[in-house]
């Protein structure tokens, strides 16, 4: 009894390790999330604000790309476009994004910017991001006082040319005849600081845990005789690294 319990002890360490691994990468590798627009200080929230308000942005908690830029090639990229339009659908391959516009600070354009090594994590984004660069007529169609865009963080690889994941918010520009540059914003969907989605997901994976773990106690309990003989195989991790092709930020892009 006290081999079975020892054994059923070790399977259990191990599923808890390599579940603990595939939720990790289920729930923020390939992520797609909200973006909280904040203060410069990126605590408290911002609303709302005029053409040249700074802001930064917030992503989901451990957000990141499916890699890292100094290994597989993964690079962070703004984006906004109208909205409705899908920000996979934006290619960066030339930095500055082929459709729409992006976060600028007073000096550049967001973009090409690299991951954290080896564990892909987003970087913190800079305090001083504004729209002053841009116009109504840019923003907002002829005969309408306001006009929907969809802006965010976009995980692009190098080889592929493929965008991965995204972090959005949606933001409503408006004319505004007080500002200097005739229109203000509002964000529309103010995210939280909530991590949440993948608890669903979490649950089955426990479940089959479970299921799992018992059904192995009873095979062990048939099979305690010849248990010693099993021999697994340790797969290799895969040394195809991908080559990062080097991007650099655009300047005056817009």
């Amino acid at each position: 009894m006290r081999q079975q319990l020892w054994r059923f002890g070790l399977f259990a360490l191990a599923t808890t390790v390599a579940s603990a691994a595939f939720l990790d990468r289920a729930a923020f590798a390939g992520d797609t999330g909200r973006l909280r627009v904040t203060q410069p200080d990126q605590t408290a929230s911002l609303n709302s604000g005029g053409s040249g308000t700074m802001f930064s942005v917030v992503p989901p908690e451990r957000a990141r790309c499916a890699g890292d830029s100094e290994h597989d090639g993964y690079f962070v990229f703004s984006y906004l476009v109208p909205k409705g339009v899908d920000p996979r659908s934006v290619s960066f391959v030339h930095i500055a994004p082929s459709r729409g516009f992006g976060l600028r600070t007073p000096s550049h354009y967001y973009g090409g910017v690299t991951t954290e090594p080896n564990t892909g994590r987003l970087q913190q984004a800079p305090p001083n991001f504004l729209w002053a660069r841009l116009s109504p007529a840019q923003l907002i169609p002829d005969g309408q006082d306001h006009a929907t865009w969809e802006g965010g963080l976009a995980c692009e690889n190098a080889a592929t040319a493929a965008v991965t994941s995204t972090w959005n918010f949606e933001i409503v520009f408006h004319r505004d005849p007080s500002d200097p540059r005739g229109f203000a914003w509002t964000v529309a969907n103010h995210a939280t600081t909530s991590t949440g989605g993948s608890g669903w997901l979490v649950g089955v994976v426990l479940g089959a845990l479970v299921a799992a773990g018992g059904g192995f106690y009873a095979w062990s309990r048939r099979h305690s005789s010849n248990f010693g003989e099993t021999v697994e195989t340790v797969r290799q991790p895969s040394q195809n690294i991908v080559e990062a092709r080097r991007y650099f930020r655009a300047e005056d892009r817009y």
